[in-house]
């Protein structure tokens, strides 16, 4: 029972390292072949509003045919703001 607890309570905090870390991997992995860091950084760029961002990574996903769920997506998107747009 003890292993179980130990296991639970590793995944309550590891989690959102791991979230982060897919995040950036399927980044790197599925949207560098079109965008490079500097497309989030432009001054002309079409993204203006976190609703923006969450629906172009959505068109992204879905011109790619990445296999990506919901969850995937969101953490994509949470990630680009966090590092690139800082919305609130």
């Amino acid at each position: 029972m003890k292993l179980f607890y130990t296991l639970c309570f590793s995944l309550l905090f590891l989690s959102p390292l791991s979230y982060a870390d897919d995040a950036e991997e399927m980044l790197m992995e599925d949207c560098t072949g079109c965008h490079q860091s500097e497309m989030y950084t432009r001054k002309d760029r079409k993204v203006k509003s976190a609703h923006d961002l969450s629906r172009q990574v959505s068109i992204c996903v879905s011109s790619t045919g990445a296999s990506w769920f919901p969850d995937d997506q969101k953490a994509v998107v949470d990630f680009l703001n966090k590092h690139y747009y800082k919305f609130k």
